[in-house]
């Protein structure tokens, strides 16, 4: 029999399950025995009745039989063995107590139990039925040796062969029975507790599952008890906001975030069964944030109310897109309106420019009429300067795409910008670009227009001494163009308004300049971002795609 095979009934034995058992089955054959030796120091003392030595000696070896498992447990590994060996050693005993106190009278035959439960706890439904088989060849061959003479010890009583063997048999049939049901109960104790190890299992599995989700959520979330005060705070809440957990625990939620009609949400929130939503600002140190929060009860499986849900975004980009949506859509509106209204006024413009220099040359005009003349033909050439400009922004050349060198169109505007006249003597324009060449797919006239505007900007943006600079960054999939300078800067108030069509904030200025480049830039599938802070300057970063066309 191979004693680490698997048992019948579908158990099998495992070192690590079966250490505890043979642990506690040492502790009951320790505490059995003792009570035993107690009981017949009681019945010797009060009724002087004499007991067997042999019953002594059993006990005595019992105590020294356990000190040696217990020095045995401590050193093997495999304790399948061990636990046969004492089990098949309790059987000696149990023997001999029966033999001891009378044999076939004895009323220790249930000893027996002990060892058979035993084997049905630890060794499962094999074990079981072989110690209650060899119970039974024990105890029936106990008592045929005593009934025949061999055994010194003689029955109390004469029993007829057929007694005797019914007798046998009704110990063996009790012996099986109680390996039945103890194996039985075993097995199933050891299912129960698979089963209930898969379940805790399984459950873990669930628990870490959900906190994974939890964790990898890009949605902040936010539970909260029904006062409303911050149980769990997941990583992207942490993220989004900046805060960590141990700074937001315990604290109310409109602490953190000023929402809205949240208490009066806090009180009925038990009641409620539809989400509230709102968007709110959240200041961070690094800017201002847009936040959509959708907050629901919290409700177990029994459908109870616990506390509240809180689920945010970070839509700050929604609304920037939504903005630049609202910005193109008005300045798509005003071009189509507009181009109609500039056709229209060149040409009345053409013929007052025409007849004005006419009558200036035909007419001999002098002192504050000539000076006049001369006002009204500058106006003119400045009107027709606009209207063109315009006529540029309004319906723009669809851009001929070919291969050029951003880097070089830099170095050209550069060069224009300062041989034209337009830069003070104490300013600087700084280049700050790869060595190599930056080729792009563009419209080269419509990226010289782009750049020179940009830097024109920049260069009319300085009041006194200061410097503009002008960056290349050569990415993957994108060139980048930033145009820096040390100016007055842009108040925030007009952010939202210089890529407007006639809005300047410079004197005499159209207004169409960055509107121009805002539709080129656009027409080559590229972006244009400002920064500015008033006092210090501005960044203008404009974004084109290395080899994709609009």
């Amino acid at each position: 029999m191979a004693l680490e095979s698997a048992a019948p009934g579908g158990a099998g034995f495992d070192d690590r399950e079966l250490r505890p058992k043979v642990k506690w089955l040492m502790i009951l054959r320790v505490t059995t025995v003792t009570l035993l030796l107690g009981s017949l120091v009681v019945l010797q003392f009060y009724q002087s009745s004499s007991v067997p030595r042999s019953i002594y000696f059993i006990i005595i070896a019992t105590y020294i039989l356990t000190i040696s498992y217990s020095i045995l447990f401590n050193r093997m590994k495999r304790l399948v063995p061990l636990t046969y060996a004492q089990i098949l050693i309790d059987l000696g005993l149990e023997t001999g107590i029966v033999f001891a106190t009378g044999g076939i009278d004895s009323a220790f035959s249930f000893t027996y139990f002990f060892s058979i439960i035993a084997a049905g706890i630890m060794l499962f439904r094999r074990g079981a039925f072989l110690i209650a088989s060899l119970a039974g060849i024990a105890y029936g061959t106990l008592v045929d040796l005593q009934y025949y003479g061999v055994l010194a010890s003689s029955p109390g009583r004469f029993y007829p062969h057929g007694e005797l063997l019914y007798n046998i048999f009704l110990n063996f049939i009790a012996f099986y029975t109680v390996a039945f049901l103890a194996s039985t109960l075993s097995v199933r104790l050891k299912a129960a507790r698979e089963e209930l190890a898969e379940k805790a299992l399984d459950l873990r599995e669930l628990q870490a599952l959900n906190e994974n989700i939890v964790r990898s959520m890009a949605d902040g979330m936010v539970t909260m008890d029904p006062d409303g005060r911050i149980g769990a705070f997941n990583n992207a809440a942490c993220e989004i906001t900046g805060l960590k957990f141990e700074e937001v625990q315990g604290r109310a939620l409109d602490e953190i975030f000023r929402i809205p009609e949240f208490q009066w949400f806090l009180k009925v929130g038990s009641s409620k069964t539809a989400p509230y939503r709102c968007e709110i600002p959240f200041e961070r140190e690094d800017g201002t944030l847009t936040l959509g929060l959708t907050i629901s009860p919290l409700r177990n499986e029994r459908g109870d109310y616990g506390g509240l849900l809180c689920i945010f975004q970070d839509i700050t980009p929604i609304k920037q897109m939504e903005a630049e949506i609202k910005k193109k859509d008005r300045l798509a509106a005003i071009g189509e309106l507009s181009a109609g209204m500039a056709h229209e006024i060149r040409n009345p413009l053409a013929s007052l420019s025409g007849s004005l220099q006419i009558l200036k040359e035909e007419l001999s005009l002098s002192g504050d009429n000539l000076n006049l003349m001369d006002i009204a033909l500058n106006e003119m050439e400045r009107l027709d300067r606009i209207v063109t400009e315009f006529l540029i922004y309004a319906g723009p050349k669809v851009p001929v795409m070919e291969e050029c060198d951003m880097a070089q169109i830099i170095r050209d505007t550069a060069n224009l910008i300062k041989s034209g006249g337009k830069f003070a003597e104490d300013a600087n324009l700084m280049l700050d670009m790869p060595e190599g060449p930056a080729r792009i797919l563009a419209d080269q006239g419509q990226m010289r227009q782009v750049l020179l505007n940009l830097a024109l900007n920049a260069v009319q943006s300085l009041s006194g001494p200061g410097i503009v600079t002008i960056k290349l960054i050569q990415g993957r999939n994108d060139v980048s163009i930033i145009v820096e300078d040390t100016g007055s800067g842009i108040p925030r108030e007009d952010m939202d308004k210089i890529f407007y069509p006639f809005y300047s904030t410079k004197e005499g200025g159209s207004g169409l300049g960055l509107s121009i480049v805002y539709r080129i830039v656009e027409d080559h599938g590229g972006r244009i971002s400002v920064e500015s802070q008033p006092g210090k300057g501005s960044r203008f970063t404009v974004k084109i795609p290395v080899g994709r066309a609009a």
